[in-house]
This record gives structure tokens, sequence and C-alpha cells, in this order.
């Protein structure tokens, strides 16, 4: 090695240590106190912790709900306030000062959808066996027995060809009624009365009749978990009924078996509750319930909510990091109003041509510029992300349109 590259080489090493001794001298931006204190850590929520406070507003429903009637479905008044609305001018929106909106390029079109097949009934093999249990009438009216009631509900299957309409009219005459129906089974209310179970199990419209045993009103799962907890723990649920709560007589009912119950939805027939292993058990051989779910926790994210849109078929990831082929949106700017907007992730920040945006909360005008950037909720960038994030680190991540190369907040 001649001298000349032996100076190079020392000279790119004196330069070198030079860098790192400055770089450790010198101090490293620290947060103001006040961002500091603005910005929380976040913190992991258990699943146990979410069901407990799921219990907790269950139990608030209940206690708040006890001495109020039991919802029931609204009077169709959409017409009327149509009509009043009308009289109401229209007021077209306005931007703020400095600001202007973009018209539409072009009406989005608008047409019916396909009409769908008619309904084919599965083959007979496929109908639960219960629904062909010759001891059908002997379940029913011991099941009427056990609530107490001159009535009990029940499941028929009509025969085919067979129409709900003559159903109905029979079962009126023999002192039963049609509750509702989904495709072929119908849900029905049913005398007790041996006699004219016998009769109605021989009409000519119904081709099987029984009550939903407990293992299928049950799922195992559920059963099994509720009946793992401590005794003095609650688990939520939802319980659906066979029947309307006009007047709240199955909510009474639900509490005497040991349920704490929360709100009623009408249109499913469904209330909220929190029940321990020995009403449960009790609800699922209740025969007015129809069945008991748990209320799910939702722990939905892009990997999952994405495809599921059906978006994977429009882009597709190239091979590079934040980069997708097809109908990615790089031709549309997206706009967004929320929370604030973290431009330092990477799924944010990566291959965009802008990133601009204004603040309409903060009036400071000494923060204004800086304060729009920091997303001290998280839901902003959450939100832009679904829109926008172009799955800079996990490609699977990735929001509906990648590829948007100008974002205004």
């Amino acid at each position: 090695m001649n001298l000349a590259r032996i100076l190079l080489v020392a000279g790119l090493a004196l330069a070198v240590v030079a860098i790192v001794a400055a770089l450790r001298e010198a101090p490293s931006p620290q947060p103001s106190p006040e961002t500091a204190a603005a910005v929380p850590v976040p913190e992991e929520v258990s699943r146990e912790e979410m069901r407990d406070a799921l219990v907790e507003r269950i139990a608030g429903e209940s206690a708040g709900l006890a001495a109020a009637p039991v919802q029931s479905p609204p009077p169709d008044s959409a017409p009327i306030a149509r009509e009043a609305r009308d009289d109401i001018p229209f007021a077209p929106p306005t931007p703020p000062a400095g600001y202007s909106f973009i018209p539409a390029p072009q009406q989005m079109a608008v047409s019916r959808p396909p009409r769908q097949a008619d309904f084919e009934p599965p083959p007979p093999a496929s109908y639960p066996a219960w629904l062909d249990n010759s001891a059908s009438v002997a379940i029913l009216a011991h099941q009427a027995a056990g609530a107490g009631r001159d009535n009990t509900f029940a499941w028929v299957r009509l025969a085919d060809g067979a129409e709900s309409d003559s159903l109905g009219a029979a079962l009126n005459a023999l002192g039963g009624e049609i509750l509702g129906a989904a495709g072929p089974l119908v849900r029905v209310r049913l005398p007790a009365d041996p006699s004219r179970l016998e009769q109605i199990a021989s009409l000519p419209e119904v081709a099987g009749l029984g009550a939903a045993p407990r293992a299928v009103k049950l799922p195992g799962a559920l059963a099994r978990e509720v009946r793992s907890l401590p005794a003095d723990q609650q688990y939520p649920v939802f319980i659906t009924l066979m029947a309307d709560d006009a007047t709240g007589r199955w909510r009474r009912e639900l509490m005497e078996l040991g349920a704490v119950v929360g709100r009623f939805d009408a249109d499913i027939r469904a209330y909220t509750a929190t029940v321990d292993w020995p009403a449960l058990d009790a609800i699922a051989n209740a025969d007015f319930v129809l069945a008991v779910e748990p209320i799910g926790l939702v722990e939905a994210a892009h990997d999952t909510a994405v495809p599921a849109m059906g978006v994977d078929a429009l882009r597709w990831h190239s091979g590079s990091p934040g980069l997708f082929r097809g109908i990615g949106g790089a031709s549309v700017p997206i706009a967004v109003m929320d929370t604030g907007l973290n431009i330092n992730h990477p799924d944010i920040a990566t291959n965009r041509r802008s990133i601009c945006g204004a603040n309409f909360v903060w009036v400071d005008a000494r923060r204004s510029d800086y304060d729009l950037w920091v997303d001290d909720d998280g839901h902003g960038t959450h939100v832009t992300g679904t829109l926008a994030g172009n799955g800079y680190i996990r490609p699977e991540y990735a929001g509906m349109a990648p590829a948007v190369s100008h974002i205004r907040f």
C-alpha cells in the first residue's frame, strides 16, 4: 500500500471517530413537558378485563331498566318524518375560510342488484332429527307442563308444496299460532293439550314437529367455559327469545332463573344478560328461549377486514415495501377529519407525494402546525391507515387504497 492510500485511510478513520464523538456529545431531542404529559402510554387490555367491563355495563343496564317497560317495535312513522323534513329548506355545506370543495368527477352508476334465485329447501336428510321424533308430542306436552302454561313453543317443518298461510289457519283453529319462519322451518306457539298436538302433527302441511333440544340452543364451548368459571363470576351472553316480549313477561322469567338482564332488542328478540352456570343451565332448558350465545369480543384488524371486503381482488403487493399493483387509488387524493395524524408512521409517511392539512380545533397559532400531527387518541391515524395505509412493514396490514399519493388532513 503506498503512502497516499495510507494517509487517505487514516483521514477517513479520524473523520469517523470525530463524527461518532460529536453524536455522543450532542444532546438527544427531548419532548416538552406539555407534549410528554399529553401523550398517553397505551395499555394492553386483556379479554378478561373487557369481559368484566361488559358484565358491569349489563348490570348497569339491568338496574336502569328494571322498572321500565320493555321495548316494542316502533310504529312505521317513516313517511311522516320524510314529509316533515321536506319543509326544511336545503342549505348546502360551506367549506372553512380559504378552502373549497372539489366537485365529484362523475355520478356513481346505480343499478338494481341481480334477483336472487328462489329458495330451494335442503333435502330431508339434512333436517335435524328432533323434527322427525315420534315422541315430539309427548315432549311438547311435558315441556308445557314443566313451564306451568297452557301453551309451549316449538318448530314445524313445512311439507313440500305447503303454504305457511294454510298452516297458520289450521293452527289457529287448534289454538296455535305462527310466530315466524326461516325457509321451511316455522316458529310456532302450540297448545299444551296432547290431543290437539296430535292433530297438529297430523296436518297435511306438517312434515315435522319438535322442540329444539338444549344442546341445539346452547353451544357446547359456551357451556364448558361458563361451567369452568368461579361460582360467583358472571358471563355476558345474548338470549334470543322464541316470541317478542312487549309485556316484559320473558324478562321477568329470565330474572327468576338467575340472569342479570340488560337491554332488549325487539328487532331480533334478544336480551343482553349475564349468567353464572346454574342460570345458564336453566335458561337453556326454558322453552321460550331460542338460543343462548356468547357476546363476542371482536378484535378486527386490516389483515382480516380488508380481505373480507374483497379488496385483495383489486390490488396486490408488488414485493417492494409499501408498493402495490392493480387498483390502489393512486389517482385519488383523500381527506380525513379526525383526532390527528402520526406522519412518522411508515405506513403513512412512505411512498406519498404530499401530506398536508389544517387544524380546525387548536387555536394557538404557535402550535397549530405541530399539534396537527400529534394524534393523542390514535383514532385519526387508524382511520387514515384504513383508507390508505400501505403496509410498509407488513403488507397484510395495508388499507383499502395503499397507493394514494396525496393525503389531506
